[in-house]
C-alpha cells in the first residue's frame, strides 16, 4: 500500500497511520456468512495486521441508529454507498460476522445524542473508555448510553441472531473501574 495511501509515522511510539485514498489500497474480502453483504474490499493493512483493535466513538447515526464497534468498520471499506443501498443495519451485521478485533476501545467519554454522526447536536458527558471483546455486547451497551435499549438498533439483534455475540446485558461479565 505504501505506494498509493499516505503513511504518518511516529518514532517516538512506533505508531504508523495510514490513509488509504485509493481503491488500490484495498483487496477483495470474502464473507462466507453474508446475507446482504457476501464480500466487500477492505484496506490491506486491516486483513495483514497482526492485532487489530477498533477504536470508536460512541454516538447516534440517523441512518445506522448508533455507531459504535459494528458500524465502525465501514471505515474500512472502499464502497460504503453500497452498504446504504444494500441494506445497512445486515451489511453492518454480515461484516461482522467476518471480521473481528483482538480488541474495542470504545470512546464514551463524551457521546453524541441528536444529529449523528456529523453534528453540532447535543452531546451527554458520560466519561467511560470501555474495552471489550464482544462487538455485539459493545454495541449493545452503548446503546444504552445513548439512552436506547439494545433491541432499538437492528445490526445489534442481526449480529446477535447471526452468533457474532451477546446482546442481552445481564449474560455479559462487566466491571467498572474508577479512574
Amino acid at each position: 500500500m505504501g505506494r498509493h495511501g499516505t503513511r504518518f509515522s511516529d518514532p517516538r511510539c512506533g505508531a504508523e497511520a495510514i490513509s488509504a485514498h485509493d481503491q488500490r489500497d484495498y483487496v477483495k474480502f470474502s464473507i462466507p456468512q453474508g446475507k446482504v453483504l457476501t464480500s466487500d474490499d477492505v484496506i490491506r493493512e486491516i486483513l495483514e495486521a497482526d492485532v487489530l483493535i477498533n477504536v470508536p466513538i460512541a454516538k447516534v447515526h440517523g441512518g445506522a441508529v448508533i455507531t459504535a464497534a459494528m458500524k465502525n468498520w465501514m471505515g474500512a471499506v472502499w464502497n460504503r454507498q453500497y452498504w446504504h443501498q444494500a441494506g445497512l443495519q445486515q451489511c453492518i451485521a454480515d461484516f461482522s460476522t467476518a471480521l473481528r478485533a483482538d480488541l474495542i476501545i470504545l470512546d464514551a467519554n463524551r457521546v453524541l445524542l441528536t444529529n449523528g454522526p456529523k453534528g453540532p447536536g447535543q452531546t451527554k458527558d458520560v466519561g467511560e473508555v470501555v474495552a471489550a471483546f464482544d462487538p455485539v455486547a459493545t454495541d449493545a451497551y452503548a446503546a444504552t448510553l445513548l439512552g436506547l435499549r439494545p433491541q432499538d438498533v437492528p445490526h445489534v439483534e442481526l449480529a446477535y441472531q447471526a452468533g457474532v455475540g451477546e446482546m442481552d446485558l445481564a449474560k455479559v461479565q462487566m466491571k467498572h473501574v474508577k479512574a
